[in-house]
């Protein structure tokens, strides 16, 4: 598997931005809308030129091949416009492993595994473009996935997103993780880092590296946060101002965990 590392970038927003991603870590970047999360995405995957500034192990990014690079590194940035290019779900699917050269039996397994994990029973046989958001995401991050890469790059994909909707994709995306999949995933949301709570979180503002950490110690810098226009997740918001009244010694996301402490 696949680590990612950025040496000292040197172009604008990020002058000087050095950051590494682990292989087998789910890695949060937030950032307020319009602050270059996209163009540091496309950078990470090579869609940016950079010379000897973005690394996949060892190896310089412009360095690899594109069809060896596309095996190992896929990215997500905006979908709305996307537009599928065949007929139904099925198709769409079926059609990209046909292109990987794999053979009917193992199509078919891959297939059943994908409509299972991905829940997509009752739109296989429908037309992909007319799907809402939440569910073209769906069959968008299957076929990624279908292609077995390394690492994942995904640009604020849950900016359209209601809660539970969240939770299931990110739900999904662990999956993949916990299996070997290196996920750098970017937010303006810091909602986001509710479901991931071992997951290390980059803030970023206009190109600058705020904070790095946990979610558990960047809570503590709820101020610096507030002034670059992100909101802390409400449930580690309320931890911040209890434990500014010695009410809580640490950051509780458990709702129900947080009333027996408060309760004792």
């Amino acid at each position: 598997m696949s680590s990612l590392t950025v040496d000292e970038l040197d172009m604008k927003p990020f002058k000087g931005l050095n950051m590494f991603f682990p292989s087998y870590s789910f890695s949060l970047i937030v950032a307020p809308s319009n602050s270059g999360k996209t163009i540091l995405m496309k950078i990470l995957s090579g869609l940016i030129f950079t010379e000897s500034k973005v690394r996949v192990n060892r190896t310089y990014i412009e360095n690899i091949k594109s069809e060896e690079l596309n095996k190992k590194v896929q990215v997500l940035l905006d979908i709305s416009s996307f537009i599928f290019q065949k007929e139904t779900v099925s198709l769409e699917l079926s059609s990209l492993l046909d292109e990987l050269g794999y053979d009917k039996t193992r199509q078919n397994k891959l297939m059943k595994e994908i409509i299972s994990t991905f829940s997509l029973q009752d739109i296989i046989k429908k037309d992909p473009n007319q799907l809402n958001y939440y569910l073209k995401l769906k069959v968008l991050l299957a076929r990624i996935f279908l292609i077995n890469p390394e690492i994942v790059l995904l640009d604020d994909i849950t900016k359209d997103l209601l809660k539970e909707e969240r939770k299931e994709i990110i739900k999904i995306l662990k999956q993949y993780n916990n299996t070997g999949t290196t996920i750098i995933m970017s937010s303006s949301n810091f909602e986001d880092a509710i479901f991931l709570p071992n997951s290390r979180i980059y803030v970023l503002y206009h190109g600058d590296l705020l904070l790095s950490g946990s979610l558990q110690d960047i809570a503590k810098e709820d101020s610096l946060i507030s002034k670059v226009g992100l909101k802390l997740p409400f449930m580690a918001d309320l931890s911040v101002k209890l434990m500014y009244y010695g009410l809580l010694d640490h950051i509780e996301l458990d709702k129900e965990k947080l009333v027996d402490i408060l309760w004792k």
